[in-house]
């Protein structure tokens, strides 16, 4: 008999990422082996396509390689550690009953799609999904969501002051620091020749007169963050390349940068706001400081379950 796994469900928005909703493809390799499941580069990909398409855009030669090595080899590693905990779930019995996810989805159709369940089908048709495969998904989000909170159950709620003692010791002794950050909004065409270069003079010239800088991203920008109007979200000084950085940095709130030739491609960039350094002490962080070590000791609880996952089970990387 199947037991229950029972669920603290929070509603699910339906996120149209490259890692959940591309179009099937042929099955072209193995990028690795989970016990007698499969992860294939296809997959990898499709989780890293949008990270891939951002350092392609900011970086260069020895950066750039370096920079998708490293995306490849955590988005390997997250799906490894995705099918492990989908596998310990069906070993365990565990099952959730039909009705939660039909009721997730129809809450999801309701909030995103205003209860127009034609709306949603056509957005899954020009996505490549039937609502069947998408049902999926769905189970697989919330089954590794919840496994998680499983693993993490032991974490204490309050830490006692001994621990919060031998965690920040002396008390004076630094315990958080934050470089200076901006929040960076991007619009880039590919291409740097004088036909590509008019063509952004127009766009500077249409912020110059008024124009928003998010909506002209939207309808112009050809880099990976043009669905979200051109925010690349906040960096520091080694988010992006040398270039980018010191034309970023030099902004003020608010202000658009002229126009930037980078790795063979044109950027106007705009500061959207901006964080200074910031360095606090543990007397400082206060009442933070008994979450933080929460925090931490339910990642470390999840960390060593996936683990101990990991060790019982056969993997091979390609």
């Amino acid at each position: 008999m199947r037991r229950p796994l029972l669920l603290s469900l929070t509603c699910f928005s339906l996120c149209f990422a490259p890692a959940l909703l591309a179009k099937e493809e042929v099955l072209d390799g193995l990028a690795a082996v989970v016990n007698s499941d499969i992860i294939t580069y296809k997959q990898v990909r499709d989780l890293t396509a949008a990270k891939e398409q951002q350092a392609h855009d900011t970086l260069q030669d020895q950066a750039l390689t370096k920079r998708i090595k490293e995306v490849r080899t955590a988005a390997v590693n997250e799906l490894i550690d995705r099918q492990l905990i989908l596998q310990d779930f069906k070993s365990k019995g565990y099952s959730i009953p039909e009705h939660f996810i039909d009721d997730e989805i129809e809450a999801l159709i309701k909030s995103r799609f205003h209860g127009n369940r034609p709306a949603f089908l056509r957005a899954l048709q020009a996505q490549g999904l039937s609502l069947q495969r998408f049902s999926e998904i769905q189970r697989d989000n919330i089954i590794v969501q919840e496994m998680r909170k499983q693993a993490a159950k032991g974490a204490t709620e309050q830490p006692t002051v001994e621990k919060v003692n031998a965690a920040y010791r002396p008390s004076a002794a630094l315990a958080s620091s934050q470089p200076e950050q901006m929040r960076l909004r991007v619009i880039m065409v590919h291409g740097n020749d004088e036909g590509q270069r008019k063509f952004m003079e127009n766009i500077r010239q249409k912020l110059t007169e008024g124009a928003e800088f998010g909506d002209l991203a939207r309808m112009y920008s050809e880099d990976s963050s043009q669905e979200t109007y051109g925010e690349w979200g906040w960096i520091d000084r080694r988010t992006i390349n040398e270039t980018l950085t010191k034309a970023a940095f030099a902004l003020k709130v608010g202000e658009t940068s002229p126009i930037i030739e980078q790795g063979g491609n044109f950027y106007l960039l705009n500061c959207a706001a901006k964080k200074g350094a910031v360095t606090r002490t543990v007397n400082e962080l206060g009442g933070n400081t008994p979450t933080t070590l929460v925090k931490g000791e339910r990642q470390q609880m999840v960390s060593d379950w996936l683990q101990k996952l990991r060790r019982k089970a056969y993997i091979k990387v390609f």
